[in-house]
């Protein structure tokens, strides 16, 4: 989709909105896809997962100073440093996360759900851009696969604003409310690996090439001279299996046994075209993709265990690889810790206040080669009250 900027050139959007009226959204973008091809994308990259999971665990870093063993949800018996880890893990790739919260009569919540942020679309907006309502499907895509049915069922939600607010006239009717933390209120957010999204299919489809050319015996294209012509279709299919077979890992320096026509032996049948040499080409595209993601990302190598050319990373090079990133993720953790001591306030049985969220700690023993990268440490950040 394009709009025009001044002096009438095109600009192209990122993720262009339209309104759906066949399911009451806002697309998420042209498609209404967008959070799913990022995953998908991803899921094919081994530097942009790993990038994205390790972001993931310093944003929920070591659980809540407080209340972190809280049970929010009794069902699944999960708490709030449960949640903590789930909300990180969405906010991780998508700046953003969704809870689903039931609530008493007393306007109390009494049970935290965690939503996958790809089932979660804006509802059609007011006159002034501004939504009231989440639309919730857990299969988007239509998937024929995914469920008995292709088609899921929508379910509508009021967005939670933490106010007061009527129930109506039968409790019973009100299925709770939905928060859609996000950085920029009524916008889809772009993924954190948007501006890299290239570069991670990259990253992805270097791994095909690799796998096809184990597939393909490191060959280039071969060219088999049957001699004659084939007699049916049949017969065609037949021969052409036969040399598939020829083909794969499982099938190097094999010896095969071909029946040769009489009167024609000594030609030549097989003729291979050699491969191009492409092993440096492959090996700078997958640095440049790997360097680029890492630095996008501003993630020391430490962090990913990517090890230096000398050899092994020290001690030294971990822990102020922790301290980096701590403060590079610190404003990303404050987020998530004003989203849940927003809600913490309406708790049935009391205000919850989760106070901060631990960082990640580099912590080295007596035994100087004896290390924990797991240890609690007594810093914490966003200990204010804000919601």
């Amino acid at each position: 989709m394009r709009a025009t900027a001044g002096g009438g050139h095109a600009v192209i959007k990122r993720i262009p909105t339209t309104i759906d009226y066949r399911h009451d959204i806002t697309t998420y973008s042209e498609d209404n896809l967008y959070p799913q091809r990022v995953e998908q994308i991803m899921f094919r990259s081994p530097i942009a997962e790993s990038a994205v999971l390790a972001k993931a665990d310093f944003v929920s870093g070591q659980g809540f100073a407080e209340n972190g063993d809280v049970i929010l949800n009794e069902e699944l018996q999960l708490t709030a440093n449960d949640i903590l880890k789930l909300a990180a893990k969405d906010y991780s790739p998508f700046a953003g996360f969704g809870l689903h919260f039931n609530f008493n009569a007393l306007n109390e919540i009494y049970q935290v759900s965690p939503i996958k942020f790809e089932y979660i679309r804006f509802g059609v907006p007011n006159e002034m851009g501004k939504h009231h309502d989440v639309k919730v499907n857990i299969n988007w895509e239509e998937d024929p696969n995914k469920l008995p049915t292709m088609m899921a069922p929508t379910f509508t939600y009021p967005l939670f604003d933490g106010k007061n607010f009527n129930f109506g006239d039968d409790l019973e009717d009100f299925s709770g409310q939905v928060m859609y933390w996000i950085i920029e209120p009524n916008v889809y957010p772009k993924s954190s690996l948007d501006a890299v999204l290239d570069s991670a299919q990259t990253n992805g489809e270097v791994q095909i090439f690799e796998l096809s050319n184990i597939q393909n015996g490191f060959l280039g294209s071969s060219l088999f001279k049957y001699p004659g012509e084939f007699k049916s279709g049949k017969e065609r299919q037949d021969f052409i299996g036969d040399i598939n077979g020829m083909q794969g890992a499982e099938n190097a320096n094999s010896v095969t046994v071909i029946e040769t026509p009489e009167g024609i032996i000594g030609e030549t049948f097989m003729e291979n075209f050699p491969a191009n040499n492409n092993d440096r080409l492959f090996e700078l595209t997958n640095n440049n993709t790997v360097n680029r993601i890492t630095q996008y990302f501003g993630m020391p190598h430490t962090i990913l265990g990517i090890m230096p050319q000398t050899g092994m990373f020290n001690q030294e090079d971990i822990i102020n690889g922790f301290k980096y990133y701590n403060m590079r993720t610190r404003n990303d953790r404050e987020h998530v810790l004003r989203a849940f001591n927003k809600f913490g306030e309406l708790w049935h049985q009391g205000p919850l206040n989760f106070g901060g969220i631990l960082e990640n700690s580099f912590e080295v023993k007596d035994d100087e080669e004896d290390f924990d990268e797991t240890k609690n440490t007594e810093e914490n950040v966003g200990t204010d009250n804000n919601s």
